[in-house]
């Protein structure tokens, strides 16, 4: 027999057991996440879209080509290796907007002209995919029985198929209540 009340018993073990998944999660998302975006506000060099990783390089002589003035590399805030270097040029810049589908990006040269135009291409969701997205969130609400509450819940998706997310997910409430299970959500 427990020393504590059956509502605070609940609420240890609720506690506990969002401690213990938290953990869980972040473990998992340190040791098996797959590759992350790029860094905020760091630039990287962009890797090559899949789709011509095995298509042969050919070098053409356009006339001239179009490029800023190197106070775009200033305005775009690239590291200072490039802004220092006089025979680096910003060809084109795009931003693409936060998405849940991958993006290629490519940019697009005319020999005639010089002109350098860069496409973007959302590609469709993935048939399968391995993935760790997460959330902790915390919600203030109302309840018919208890009246208002607090919320706090922890969410992992791992598994991708198209539009639908598969994970865990688990909450506490201020009330004592918890809830730990696995569900399914689909994105928009």
């Amino acid at each position: 027999m427990s020393p504590y009340p059956y509502r605070i018993r609940l609420l240890i073990d609720g506690i506990l057991i969002v401690v213990i998944f938290c953990a869980g999660a972040l473990v998992s998302h340190h040791y098996f996440a797959t590759p992350a975006s790029a860094p905020i506000e760091k630039w990287i060099p962009a890797q090559s879209a899949p789709q011509i990783d095995t298509v042969p390089k050919q070098i053409i002589t356009p006339p001239a080509v179009q490029v800023y003035t190197p106070a775009a590399k200033q305005k775009l805030q690239l590291p200072d290796e490039i802004q220092s270097d006089p025979n680096l040029y910003v060809l084109q810049s795009a931003r693409l907007p936060a998405d849940t589908h991958p993006a290629t990006v490519t940019t697009i040269i005319d020999q005639q002209t010089g002109e350098v135009q860069t496409y973007v291409r959302r590609e469709p969701l993935p048939w399968f995919a391995l993935g760790q997205t997460g959330e902790v969130r915390i919600d203030y609400g109302i309840k018919p029985i208890t009246g208002t509450v607090t919320r706090l819940s922890v969410r992992e998706d791992v598994l991708q198929v198209k539009a639908l997310h598969l994970g865990i997910n688990a909450s506490l409430d201020t009330d004592g209540e918890i809830f730990v299970g696995v569900g399914i959500g689909y994105r928009w």
